[in-house]
């Protein structure tokens, strides 16, 4: 049985605004961006880009590439698990083509 990947949003919110008691609304106030972004990011509707990335590391003391790795783990495990793999299993190294 596959597990629905953890987004982003989940540990955003789970592991930095509920235990540092920190509102959506007070994160938007502070990293100076829309809070429908971070409430978007939270439910989902919306990945980390790379200026989101930049204002939490900032902001929560971490690097861009933190956000960023968990958006794109996110990504790839959201692609696993939605069966479009299937799709490209006809594709061959570059390598291996040549003959």
């Amino acid at each position: 049985m596959d597990l629905k990947p953890t987004s982003p949003g989940e540990i955003l919110q789970e592991e930095f605004l509920e235990p540092m008691d920190i509102t959506a609304y007070r994160l938007a106030k502070e990293v100076h961006i829309p809070q429908s972004r971070i409430s978007d990011i939270i439910s989902g509707k919306r990945g980390i880009t790379a200026d989101t990335a930049m204002r939490f590391a900032m902001f929560f003391g971490t690097t861009p590439q933190f956000w960023l790795n968990i958006q794109n783990q996110f990504d790839l495990d959201t692609l696993k698990v939605s069966g479009r793999i299937a799709d490209m299993s006809d594709i061959k190294p570059y390598n291996l083509m040549q003959g």
